[in-house]
């Protein structure tokens, strides 16, 4: 159902009214028209137009919403329920609007056809304390009623909320009777996070159950199929495409043989992994915004000692409104200049045809709770968080979400198990608004950081996969103003991913990369990341550990007092040796290198008897030189000191 304008800008005109500051009805001033933001609370009626309660969004797929709300007291509950989406009115298509049963309550729970609506889900709100602003949102004739208060106690379960305001000069209820007739009002916190739904009064204090109790809804929630899509920028299509059938590919003569015909296909401006043509395939697995348009090119690759790997189009690109499921032909004609800087290939066809096989997926299929905000686990700021992503077995999408009781800077990383898989995550507000800040490690890097400020509340993560590689990722938020806090989680992040025995983490390729991040994508101070990285010396991890001396030693030089401090504090143990190693690269004919190296015979990790035997061919007097060499080729039952001994020069 496609709206008109004038229900377009009733629609906006609903928003806004939810999206103004908290005040009294009669106080809310007329907001000016601002693109970009949505309703996620909707009236809902009966068949003959009347109020019955207030539906908020908690979930939203590509074709559909799901809608949770609380009857109002008054009369029973209609039959037949329409939801009002400005002057539309559409019908519910699951359930019709009867209730369901959660934690002992009534609830509704309905599902409308989406459209082309932007309509995106509410966020749950997190721990109500006294003292917290909150809106009131009650249903009225063809709108919907913002009142202002706030929190006033919490006992157990159950939250209270501060007397109602009069909502007008006409208004003679007493306190009491406001209270009871707010029933079935939904309850918003300052920042648009839904936090529950009036369900009695507490004397002149309405009562809120917290959107926490209707947890027992997800599984009826979940029941919509289709993919989940929570703002604008998310991609809503998921494409299995599969070469089925090509006729007509040239004779073309390649300088290595046989010609490696693909088919590049850019979606809006997404361009897709290529689909080789000269053998079967698997099918191409891609996540996108929409499923079109979509340009087709057919290119040939050639690989030359002069130009390296060059692509050369041979015929202009065809250009679909859509990948539509089913089977499509696509006909190239090959250009006649191509042809003709190939003589020898023009007896060969003129045209080429393509069949591709498309298919739409659900990539969500088996994500569980954890694709929507009602089933976003919330994890605390430091935390490392782990979790698979498998687009083909359809679990492509994590919610996770954290708490702030105050805006503050924070920097997030991600790191991804495989590096050739597309993972991304994008943070937002409880609204879905903006994305506050964007993670997708770049091809063939391993992680990606950045800063963002967090406003107070609830903050969602979503972590998805754009393409059919599976990967397991790991993920950390921290708080950007404690750079020893933040360097330890993320030794912890590289400590778990190395349990997967990664020796790319422990390489100095990982540590620039690193390093990179941290300054440039976290902005921190370089001294106060050299004070962290140094508490690192010594890790039990082998990656995490060598990760430190390779940061020390190239990227973040700490100070030379509190690396001498290191070295006399732990003398003993690992992370005295690594403490020594960084001070004897300095100085390596100082006779601390006879120690470090004595140390180093003893440690069970043969990369750092390599590290230990790089120093000791640094010293000048070669007979003492050939004795350190000697003294760690013997003390290596794996003889990677040996050969790598036997290849360097003792001479003088």
């Amino acid at each position: 159902m496609r709206r008109s304008p004038r229900a377009g800008r009733a629609a906006l005109a609903l928003a806004l009214a939810l999206l103004a500051p908290a005040c009294a009805p009669e106080e809310r001033p007329d907001a000016p028209a601002r693109g970009g933001q949505v309703p996620s609370l909707v009236p809902l009626l009966d068949e003959d137009g009347r109020a019955v309660g207030v539906g908020a969004i908690v979930r939203t797929t590509d074709r559909a919403a799901v809608l949770v709300a609380s009857p109002c007291p008054a009369g029973p509950l209609p039959e037949r329920l329409v939801v009002a989406l400005g002057l539309d009115r559409l019908p519910v298509v699951r359930d019709d609007g009867r209730p369901v049963r959660c934690e002992g309550r009534d609830l509704l729970l309905v599902e409308v056809p989406r459209g082309e609506r932007d309509l995106r889900p509410v966020g749950p709100a997190g721990p109500p304390h006294p003292g917290d602003a909150v809106r009131v949102v009650t249903p009225g004739l063809g709108a919907l009623v913002v009142q202002a208060t706030t929190v006033a106690e919490v006992v157990g379960a159950e939250v209270r909320l501060t007397a109602l305001a009069r909502a007008g000069a006409g208004d003679v209820r007493s306190f009491e009777a406001r209270a009871q007739e707010a029933a079935g009002a939904a309850v918003l916190t300052a920042d648009g996070a839904l936090l529950g739904f009036v369900t009695g009064a507490h004397g002149p204090r309405p009562v809120v159950t917290p959107l926490a109790s209707v947890a027992g809804l997800l599984p009826a929630v979940l029941a919509s199929p289709g993919p989940d899509v929570l703002a604008p920028d998310h991609e809503a299509v998921t494409l299995r495409v599969r070469v089925a059938e090509v006729q007509g590919l040239p004779t073309l003569h390649d300088d290595w043989g046989d010609p490696d015909f693909f088919l590049t296909i850019t979606l809006g401006d997404a361009p897709l992994p290529p689909l080789p043509l000269f053998e079967p395939a698997p099918p191409l697995l891609v996540r996108a915004r929409a499923a079109g348009p979509a340009v087709l090119r057919l290119v040939e690759r050639d690989v030359t000692l002069g130009a390296g790997e060059t692509a050369l189009e041979l015929s202009a690109p065809v250009t679909l409104p859509a990948l539509e499921p089913g089977t499509t032909t696509i006909t190239f004609p090959l250009a006649r200049a191509v042809l003709a800087q190939r003589p020898e290939s023009r007896a060969g066809s003129r045209r080429t045809r393509v069949s591709l096989k498309v298919e739409r997926v659900d990539p969500e299929a088996r994500s569980g709770a954890d694709r929507t905000p009602l089933g976003a686990v919330v994890h605390d700021l430091g935390r490392v968080v782990s979790g698979r992503l498998d687009l083909a077995d359809g679990d492509g999408t994590d919610l996770h979400a954290i708490d702030a009781r105050a805006g503050q800077p924070i920097v997030a990383v991600l790191l991804r198990r495989e590096p050739r898989a597309r993972a991304i995550a994008r943070a937002y507000p409880p609204d879905f608004s903006a994305p506050l800040f964007t993670l997708e490690p770049p091809p063939h890097r391993w992680l990606s950081v950045a800063r963002a400020e967090v406003a107070a509340g609830r903050t969602f993560v979503r972590v998805a996969t754009l393409d059919g590689r599976p990967t397991t990722y790991h993920l950390l938020l921290a708080p950007a103003g404690q750079p020893e806090a933040l360097v330890r989680a993320l030794f912890r992040l590289v400590a778990r991913a190395a349990e997967d025995r990664l020796p790319y983490l422990g390489s100095r390729e990982f540590a620039r990369e690193l390093a990179v991040g941290l300054t440039f994508g976290a902005g921190l101070d370089p001294p106060a990341v050299a004070r962290a990285v140094l508490a690192e010396l010594g890790h039990r991890r082998a990656e995490a550990r060598h990760l430190a001396l390779h940061l020390l030693e190239a990227h973040f030089p700490p100070a030379p007092d509190a690396l001498e401090e290191t070295y006399r504090q732990a003398a003993d143990g690992p992370r005295g040796l690594d403490a020594g190693l960084l001070l004897a690269a300095q100085r390596p004919n100082e006779l601390r290198t006879d120690d470090v190296v004595a140390r180093a015979q003893r440690d069970p990790d043969p990369s750092i008897k390599l590290r230990a035997l790089d120093l000791a061919l640094r010293v000048d007097d070669p007979d003492r030189r050939e004795r350190l060499g000697r003294a760690l080729a013997e003390s290596d039952a794996t003889g990677l000191v040996r050969k790598a001994l036997a290849r360097a020069d003792l001479g003088p």
